[in-house]
């Protein structure tokens, strides 16, 4: 299986968006490498000759999916000035952004790891930028990928910048550590986040009543030893998104639920279908910054019964309403573990 590129993943949101009535195309031409084969400019401490993020975990398959189960067990953690993050580490949260240069960043909550763009032991391995139109407004939106190298081993995490009105914006993506001592399976590591540089304040969600939807798209990393089509790689998967929230009334904030579904991949250059849907039932909207929420996440992929967490938090402001929601899940059993960051926008 090869991995979509990110930006192609926005330019479907767009397409979704359009289908759904918001209207508009995108151009964005970003093509992200393959990864697969692991052979680029990397000379690294424990992660061999993985260049980027899919090749690091289809150089070590086997450690990194273990890792990969452990998302569905943990609940997101994170949220308001942190981004919403679903990692292999409990607790975990990573602070997410751009400078106004353009320019990445990666924090860990409690400091144990920080990766930057000017960084001097950080290689980009990827870079571009793109334009979306969603009916009369553009969004603008730039991707990159990156590589730490340290003496403790290699980090390499991949982040897509999305534009929201104004000078909001949200940022996206997930990371992997891989060790110098490869045989300690315990230190690798894996997560995958959901941020943005203005949380809605409760105070703006609290007078609103009734209900508004959101439409969009999440990109999902699939790791499926139990499955013969699957073992051995990773698979970068696509999902539509529609989570409607319903804002209560003034005694209450509401809940926020809904499906995640339309899965595909691609394979030598040909979109696939995998079946499946996911359902976030119902979750309450919590009196915090963003609005945060948190609940179960279950359903059926590839003919397997899943479950697991996710949550995510409302961004910006729209006619009275939050303009996105974002965030994270993790789901699996023994025979596959999927992990996916999303996106949608109020419709």
């Amino acid at each position: 299986m090869k991995r979509l590129s990110l930006v192609v993943l926005l330019v479907m949101m767009a397409v979704a968006l359009a289908v759904s009535g918001c209207g508009g195309n995108g151009n964005g031409t970003h093509m992200a490498m393959d990864g697969d084969n692991g052979n680029g400019n990397g000379n690294g401490n424990g992660g061999g000759n993985g260049v980027d993020l899919f090749g690091a975990y289809n150089q070590h398959f086997d450690a990194l999916a273990d890792k990969h189960k452990l998302l569905a067990d943990n609940q997101p953690a994170g949220g308001g000035d942190l981004a919403v993050t679903q990692s292999s580490t409990p607790n975990q949260a990573v602070t997410a952004g751009t400078h106004a240069d353009g320019l990445f960043f990666l924090i860990a909550e409690d400091d144990s790891w920080s990766v930057g763009t000017t960084d001097s032991n950080v290689t980009v391995t990827e870079r571009d930028t793109f334009s979306l139109e969603f009916g009369s407004q553009t969004r603008e939106g730039s991707f990159a990928g990156f590589r730490q190298n340290s003496d403790e081993g290699v980090r390499y995490f991949e982040m897509n910048r999305l534009s929201l009105s104004g000078t909001d914006y949200l940022a996206l993506g997930r990371w992997a550590f891989v060790p110098e001592d490869t045989t300690n399976t315990d230190l690798f590591e894996i997560g995958t986040f959901a941020d943005g540089t203005n949380p809605v304040e409760m105070a703006a969600i609290a007078p609103v009543m009734g209900t508004a939807t959101y439409r969009g798209l999440g990109s999902g990393l699939a790791t499926a030893p139990g499955i013969s089509d699957l073992s051995g790689e990773a698979t970068d998967i696509q999902m539509n998104v529609e989570l409607t929230a319903d804002f209560g009334d003034a005694t209450g904030l509401g809940t926020i639920g809904g499906t995640f579904d339309n899965f595909s991949t691609e394979d030598d250059g040909v979109r696939e279908p995998v079946p499946g849907s996911l359902t976030l039932a119902p979750s309450a909207i919590t009196a915090t910054q963003g609005g945060v929420f948190q609940g179960t996440v279950s359903g059926t992929l590839l003919g397997e019964s899943v479950q697991g967490h996710g949550g995510g938090q409302f961004y910006g402001s729209s006619a009275g309403q939050p303009e996105a929601v974002a965030g994270t899940f993790g789901v699996g059993n023994d025979n596959l573990s999927v992990d996916a960051f999303f996106v949608g926008l109020q419709q």
